[in-house]
């Protein structure tokens, strides 16, 4: 690495894309190597803002689409601190199983305003790249999640498609300066060495 800024590596996609198995794969990979890294997760179901979060996709509790974002905001907003005390103890990576993109990607698909959803993000750190692991919303349906049943998201072949689509097409403004998509229909093999080729060429040249 050319610097001492900690890099932010988000993994993003449909539901049951892959995105879990990737982020781990990844992380295990550059600890190999001598990076000192940390890995995390969106939503964070533990936390009180990710207990509600996972009320909400369960259809247990009901709120407007605004609020729901505004809680998902906060989750991220949450752990801001935490990513500045990484950085202090020179973590050189942190790679995180959705981030930022992802509350863009399924906010536009659900109406919402993307000026407004970033201006939710204004105090966030940003990430440096994010990968877009690819699936149809058809796949991400019929595979089986870590969660149990189909959430109201995972449930939904509509909001999915439009979903899938703002992920391939938002421009840069709603992402990081670095943004790659990988088709997740292939292998974990085949996903992970299109996943390390990319980090290796934005940060290890």
């Amino acid at each position: 690495m050319n610097n001492n800024k900690m890099k932010i590596i988000s993994i993003g996609g449909l539901d049951k894309s892959g995105k879990h198995t990737q982020s781990k794969l990844l992380t295990e990979r550059l600890r190999s190597e001598g990076f000192k890294v940390m890995s995390s997760e969106f939503h964070r179901y533990e936390t009180p803002t990710g207990e509600l979060i996972m009320k909400w996709l369960r259809k247990e509790w009901e709120v407007s689409a605004e609020t729901i974002e505004l809680i998902m905001a906060a989750d991220k907003q949450a752990q801001q601190d935490w990513f500045t005390e990484l950085e202090n103890e020179k973590y050189e990576f942190l790679i995180l199983d959705r981030y930022s993109l992802c509350q863009v990607a399924y906010g536009l698909a659900n109406g919402r305003d993307g000026r407004w959803i970033m201006e939710l993000q204004k105090y966030m750190r940003k990430p440096d790249l994010d990968i877009i692991i690819d699936i149809p919303a058809e796949e991400s349906m019929k595979r089986k999640g870590k969660h149990g049943e189909n959430d109201r998201y995972e449930s939904d072949l509509g909001l999915l498609t439009r979903v899938r689509s703002n992920y391939k097409n938002v421009s840069t403004n709603y992402s990081a300066p670095a943004k790659a998509i990988v088709d997740g229909l292939r292998s974990v093999e085949e996903i992970y060495k299109d996943i390390a080729k990319i980090v290796n060429k934005e940060f290890r040249q």
